[in-house]
């Protein structure tokens, strides 16, 4: 892992209605940064992730940065299984995007909770049908040990235990 942003910047990701948006806003408001929500966007490309890194680090500079979502996580997972491919060509696009991040917090609470949810969220073409493929696609990306990922049921965990334990991690590795 490398920290060179002055303040650790925090990614949450996960399937729709997997608590993302709460976790993401409780951790930047425990943080007092700044929460981005990155969703919604195109298939992103080169261009787009170095555009979006560079404005991480700029924000970084002054407070903590707690995305809701990644788009290189995001296109990796959802673009091949909704548009049935990924516009990014190569995983060290990915690996580049993720090296910095001081913590990645996977939303994985019990599958049924997630299912039962669906159907209260308009949600983007193929997601609700694709759930459970999309959930075991996250959990392949993230069966590496390349990232310092948290896995975060809220049925076990309050986002203040997560948050304490992401601190006490970055202060660790970064010395403190």
């Amino acid at each position: 892992m490398i920290l060179h942003r002055q303040h650790p910047l925090i990614i949450v990701e996960g399937t729709d209605n997997s608590g993302k948006t709460t976790v993401a806003k409780e951790l930047a408001s425990q943080s007092h940064g700044v929460y981005i929500n990155s969703k919604h966007r195109p298939p992103p490309s080169v261009t787009y992730l170095l555009e979006y890194q560079e404005i991480l680090g700029q924000i970084s500079r002054f407070t903590s940065v707690v995305t809701d979502r990644h788009p290189a996580i995001s296109e990796s997972v959802y673009g091949p299984i909704i548009r049935g491919s990924c516009s990014l060509r190569t995983e060290r696009e990915v690996n580049f995007c993720l090296e910095e991040a001081a913590a990645i917090v996977y939303c994985c609470p019990p599958a049924d909770l997630v299912l039962a949810s669906l159907p209260e969220r308009e949600q983007m073409a193929g997601v609700a049908e694709n759930i459970l493929a999309l959930r075991e696609a996250y959990d392949q990306f993230f069966a590496s040990e390349r990232w310092p990922v948290y896995r975060y049921d809220y049925t076990t965990r309050s986002a203040e235990e997560l948050y304490e334990c992401i601190v006490a991690d970055v202060a660790y590795t970064r010395g403190g």
